[in-house]
């Protein structure tokens, strides 16, 4: 409420990075592509995946509430260039 309220900028941006953080977290441990249905995992790029954040101010019952929706696509890039859903298991991977 002190950010959109008061218009606090610090706490906003406290929020962004946050955001920011929680996303380089996701990204750190994106680890491995699957290139086709029931294919083995490959290593893929590391950080390379697809996502968009999406910031709101008001919870459904129209109170202020700062919050920030992130979805991510089932999709990253494999060591080899082609895309692929991500895997979770990446024990013996192959890059």
């Amino acid at each position: 409420m002190q950010a959109l309220i008061a218009g606090d900028h610090a706490v906003i941006e406290a929020h962004n990075k946050a955001v920011r953080a929680a996303v380089a977290l996701m990204e750190k441990h994106v680890k491995c592509a699957q290139e086709g249905l029931g294919q083995e995992a490959i290593a893929s790029k590391p950080g390379i995946f697809v996502a968009a954040a999406f910031q709101h101010e008001l919870s459904r019952a129209k109170d202020p509430q700062l919050h920030t929706h992130v979805v991510v696509m089932n999709m990253t890039e494999a060591a080899t260039g082609m895309a692929g859903a991500f895997h979770r298991n990446c024990s013996g991977t192959r890059s």
